[in-house]
């Protein structure tokens, strides 16, 4: 006679704000997380807040939880974490991606981690400053992106809808997701607006708007997604609805739309300022008259100026004359 699983218990490792580990087991994953990021969990994670879940196993029973929680907490560091990265074999290798939970999301962080490259996290997290290293695993984007692939080939909707953590390759693979799927534009309009609330840096930002290519088969409706953003008050939206013009709109029909309204941001941030000059240097580039002409109008501040002409003389697709005549409108 087979056994009646009546309830599923949870054994899990969570990832605290200062990288340290916490192990605990729970009836309600998802709740217990959410427990601990409230401040009512363990009096351990209350100065660490927050955590991320990165480990989780399943037994039929609490008392087989309870056990496996006190087998972990014996463990070093050392051996957890090689516990979290044994985890991590299943995407491809008989995983369903059809189907995600909580715990199947979990063992998703735990693959991610076994991707991690300690150099590359080093060298990553000097480029990004307003990101704590802490919050960042050191993952190549080829490889996040080949994942964020598979993921697309299973059921990537029900992936979307589970609530994620912020370490930024968490982020950055459900931005190549929603990039990958085949949305129509309602969707797409959706999908984009829920996730530009967590870009929060320049990478993210960078990268996954230029994995957005289904942009360009509604490009007409999804103005009002970038008007949406460029006239929001998070910098990071701004920026972003900028990087969508200069990937997907710097042509002939949009070209005078795209300059019109570099011209009306007007913002104090580095990285949108940053951004605005990237996208008139590519434009420059592209169209060269139209864009000095916008210039000549100096509706641009000066540091936008003086990062927009950085920009163009770098580029190799500026030609020598736009390179010298631009240097006038330095500031």
């Amino acid at each position: 006679m087979l056994k009646r699983v009546t309830h599923i218990y949870y054994t899990y490792i969570v990832k605290c704000s200062d990288g340290t580990l916490y192990c605990g087991y729970a009836a309600d994953i998802r709740a217990r997380v959410e427990k601990h990021n409230r401040g009512e969990g363990a009096k351990y994670t209350r100065s660490r807040l927050p955590v991320e879940l990165i480990y989780c196993e399943e037994f039929e029973s609490k008392s087989e939880a309870m056990r496996r929680e006190c087998e972990i907490k014996r463990l070093t560091r050392e051996e957890k974490l090689n516990t979290v990265a044994q985890a991590a074999s299943f995407c491809g290798d008989g995983f369903d991606l059809a189907h995600w939970d909580e715990c199947e999301y979990a063992r998703l962080i735990c693959r991610l981690f076994t991707m991690a490259d300690e150099k590359y996290k080093d060298f990553n997290s000097a480029l990004i400053p307003n990101k704590e290293k802490s919050g960042m695993i050191g993952i190549r984007i080829p490889a996040l992106r080949k994942l964020a692939k598979e993921i697309v080939n299973g059921n990537a909707e029900e992936y979307i809808s589970l609530k994620k953590g912020k370490i930024q390759e968490e982020v950055m693979l459900e931005g190549f997701v929603i990039g990958y799927m085949k949305l129509g534009y309602q969707q797409l309009s959706e999908y984009v607006r829920y996730f530009a609330d967590k870009v929060d840096n320049w990478a993210v930002s960078d990268c996954t708007s230029a994995s957005m290519k289904r942009i360009k088969m509604y490009r007409t409706e999804f103005l009002r997604d970038i008007e949406y953003l460029i006239s929001s008050e998070n910098p990071w939206h701004i920026r972003y609805g900028i990087l969508f013009l200069m990937q997907y709109y710097l042509d002939d029909e949009y070209i005078d739309y795209v300059l019109k309204t570099l011209e009306s941001i007007r913002s104090g941030h580095y990285y949108v300022k940053m951004a605005q000059a990237w996208c008139l240097a590519t434009a420059l580039a592209k169209f060269g008259e139209k864009t000095l002409g916008v210039l000549e109008r100096q509706n641009f501040d000066a540091e936008v100026l003086n990062m927009f002409i950085r920009k163009a003389r770098d580029s190799a697709r500026v030609s020598k004359e736009y390179k010298e005549l631009i240097l006038k409108f330095r500031g």
